[in-house]
């Protein structure tokens, strides 16, 4: 009987302490989790204001960590098929953005300069929001954990060929990691024709036909001649119902 009643004691003990640990061990802090990525497509007309900042409670959960926020920008243009970049053609800037880094960074914005020759058709987003005011193209989304990629594309239309014959992008990128604010910059430039091909022949002194006077001139002469005729006819038909 006593060794059982000091098994149960034992037992009793050991169960107190286990709640006790339950009730006393800190929570867990709350796992980072991104955002949900999602697509969006918008006419220049229709786009949508841009999303708001992560908050205080976002910084702390993916600031207050160790490693480095390392952010990628490239910006390339591609032509439609077929196009050359001739007033009226179509020219799409893709703009990739990624995480080189083992931390996360937050608050991630970037502006494209669109130029003055393009007019802005329509932007598409991997992630986050954009706005779009006059020329320039504001894209935000609130994180970019480590691995992380997404793309944006504008469409744009040549309205006129610039004359150094290059229509040119620049994209800039304004973050925030656990060392501070980050900046990166990205520039392309799509080069189209700016005036008629050279042959490398210099232009023939003779070319055929020239000297000969023109189509144009030979019809006039031609009509001026029949006019000619037709008035002579007239006339002497006056003078013999008028003789004298």
């Amino acid at each position: 009987m006593r060794g059982r009643s000091v098994a149960s004691a034992i037992a009793t003990v050991l169960v107190a302490l286990a709640w006790l640990a339950v009730l006393v061990e800190p929570a867990a802090a709350a796992p980072c989790v991104p955002p949900l990525s999602r697509y969006v497509t918008a006419f220049a007309a229709e786009a949508g204001g841009l999303s708001g900042s992560i908050g205080a409670a976002g910084y702390s959960c993916l600031l207050d960590q160790d490693g480095t926020f390392r952010p990628s920008l490239t910006v390339k243009g591609m032509l439609a098929p077929g196009a050359l970049g001739l007033p009226g053609e179509q020219i799409t800037w893709i703009i990739t953005v990624g995480n080189n880094g083992t931390a996360p960074g937050a608050d991630i914005k970037i502006t494209d300069r669109v130029y003055d020759e393009l007019r802005i058709d329509s932007v598409e987003v991997d992630r986050g929001d954009f706005a779009i005011s006059e020329q320039v193209v504001v894209f935000n989304t609130p994180t970019l954990q480590p691995g992380e990629h997404f793309q944006m594309r504008i469409n744009t239309t040549v309205l006129r060929t610039p004359p150094s014959g290059s229509l040119a992008n620049r994209a800039q990128l304004t973050a925030v990691g656990p060392d501070g604010v980050v900046e990166e910059t990205a520039l392309t430039e799509v080069f189209v024709p700016s005036g008629l091909p050279a042959t490398g022949y210099p232009p023939a002194d003779d070319l055929p036909g020239s000297g000969e006077p023109s189509v144009l001139a030979v019809a006039l002469g031609a009509v001026a001649l029949v006019a000619l005729a037709a008035w002579f006819v007239w006339w002497r038909g006056r003078i013999r119902m008028h003789p004298g």
